[in-house]
């Protein structure tokens, strides 16, 4: 994936997460970044939330190299009743009713390998963003 690609990937995935980007206000009330909800005004009374601000650009998203980022996605997937597997070098995701029925080609059904099991999180990360395209259309 180039650069500009994986930008827009992880985009998707914040967004999908629930965050949404906030610039920086002219009136500099807030800091600029992926926010969940309204940002936060802030003042020298109230304390960040860390869940409430994700990062401050779209470059510091980190669902491409980020197990622990990627890993609250995968969460997020199986709640909505989706199961992911992964292993060696290879994700797959399907929906949890249909899982050992694989037989139908109609099903929802998202897979992606990598490289080497070095890699792996690669495979996954472009299963959940094929996932959500698909989630969004």
């Amino acid at each position: 994936m180039e650069r500009e690609e994986i930008r827009e990937c992880n985009k998707l995935i914040a967004e999908f997460m629930g965050y949404k980007y906030y610039p920086l206000p002219e009136d500099r009330s807030y800091n600029p970044g992926w926010w969940k909800g309204d940002p936060i005004k802030m003042t020298s009374f109230n304390k960040l939330n860390e869940n409430h601000l994700l990062c401050r650009s779209y470059n510091d998203l980190r669902y491409y190299n980020s197990w622990d980022w990627l890993m609250s996605v995968v969460y997020k997937i199986f709640n909505e009743g989706w199961v992911t597997i992964f292993y060696s070098n290879y994700c797959i995701i399907q929906d949890k009713a249909t899982f050992t029925k694989r037989e139908d080609n109609d099903l929802p059904y998202f897979d992606s390998h990598s490289e080497s099991p070095e890699t792996l999180i690669k495979a996954v990360y472009e299963c959940v963003v094929e996932f959500i395209k698909y989630q969004n259309k």
